[in-house]
């Protein structure tokens, strides 16, 4: 059977997990053609589709999401599958695993930020997470602070015994299910599946019966809960004096204001770089802002329950 493998990847990590992908879809013996979402080709002669991409500021990368809906028609008419990319996986994942498993809680109540524009024109038969890699050069200085102090590890954080489970799984399901579930949405919700060979159509006058649901009737128990944003503003003036670099920083969280303001001296053996005693300082300020803003949690705790709060 033909396969297509699609990806979008900014920096590489994507590609690797989709030749990964590739190359054990064709160790089942299925024709399988690797290609970047930003080209041209389409999803015409295929039998099934995996696409893939990285998630960037929470969302698939344009090309990918470009494709989709250039294509929502003809990859109505395949098996498909979606992977995503992204600083955490459903196994691996870049930050310590006490961290990875509070990031992961959301995300199951509410499902993969990624393939939103996805699921909103094809229904995908599974969909699946992997942690991908990150350097530091991928982020500006203020990114990689922040990531650091969530507890963030640079690296390749890519699990390839998760990856090739999942390559398992769909060419398992490629191999033995009937082809159901994944056309393109209607705007009744319906899976715009032609019927199939030999359904007999019903006699006398046309009846307006209702569609077949590929989901679930959204309950009490599983519509989504009201989401409550806030904006919080964080504002970092440094000043250089030589070989000294000092930092203001303000945290402003609309109900309260937290400033904190540090130092830091470049060492006389070192080249003169300025960046460097930006990081340092700026990495400083941020480290006490966020010090000051644990004591103020435990302390808004402990105000409220007289049940010691998890250190």
């Amino acid at each position: 059977m033909r396969i297509l493998v699609g990806y979008a990847s900014q920096h590489g990590s994507t590609l690797g997990i989709a030749e990964r992908i590739t190359a054990g879809l064709r160790g089942h013996g299925h024709h399988v053609v690797l290609t970047a979402l930003d080209r041209d080709a389409g999803p015409e002669g295929f039998d099934a589709a995996v696409l893939g991409s990285a998630i960037h500021n929470g969302k698939w990368l344009p090309p990918a999401v470009h494709f989709v809906e250039r294509n929502v028609q003809a990859l109505g008419t395949l098996r498909l599958w979606t992977f995503s990319v992204s600083l955490l996986g459903e196994q691996g994942s870049a930050f310590r695993p006490w961290v990875a498993a509070r990031l992961r809680a959301p995300r199951a109540r509410r499902g993969s930020a990624g393939p939103a524009a996805v699921r909103s024109a094809v229904t995908p038969r599974d969909h699946h997470d992997f942690a991908g890699a990150v350097e530091p050069d991928h982020w500006p200085a203020l990114g990689r602070l922040v990531f650091r102090l969530m507890g963030g590890r640079f690296g390749d954080h890519r699990d390839w015994h998760d990856v090739d489970r999942w390559t398992e799984s769909v060419a398992r399901e490629r191999a033995t299910a009937p082809l159901a579930g994944s056309g393109p949405r209607s705007d009744d919700g319906g899976t715009g599946h032609s019927r199939p060979v030999g359904h007999r159509a019903p006699t006398g006058p046309a009846r307006r019966t209702a569609p077949e649901r590929t989901e679930p009737d959204m309950t009490e128990s599983t519509a989504p809960r009201p989401v409550r944003t806030k904006r919080w503003n964080l504002r970092l003036d440094l000043f250089e004096e030589g070989d000294v670099t000092k930092v203001h920083a303000v945290l402003d969280t609309g109900d309260n204001t937290l400033e904190s303001r540090t130092t830091a001296h470049r060492n006389p053996d070192d080249d003169p770089v300025p960046e460097i005693g930006d990081e340092y300082a700026a990495g400083r300020a941020l480290l006490d802002l966020g010090n000051q803003l644990l004591r103020a949690g435990r302390s808004d705790s402990l105000a409220n329950d007289d049940t010691p709060p998890r250190s």
